[in-house]
């Protein structure tokens, strides 16, 4: 559902809402990132987004590697 959801907003050029779109990390998450907590990083994002393991595992990936550039 999420990628026909995706694929539609994308055709007709509609942005999804944050709660919808996988790539938004929201605060909650990226405080558990921050802290070393991973796996409940994950969960959250899951939960939040409808997004499955891996996409939200490279999500939270990619959250850490721009933070640790950044520092």
């Amino acid at each position: 559902i999420e990628i026909r959801l995706a694929a539609l907003a994308n055709r007709l050029d509609m942005p999804l809402p944050d709660e919808l779109n996988p790539k938004v990390l929201f605060d909650d998450v990226r405080n558990l990132l921050d802290a070393g907590n991973m796996i409940k990083a994950i969960y959250v994002h899951r939960r939040r987004t409808g997004c499955g393991v891996a996409e939200a595992k490279r999500n939270c990936d990619e959250y850490l590697r721009h933070r640790d550039k950044s520092s």
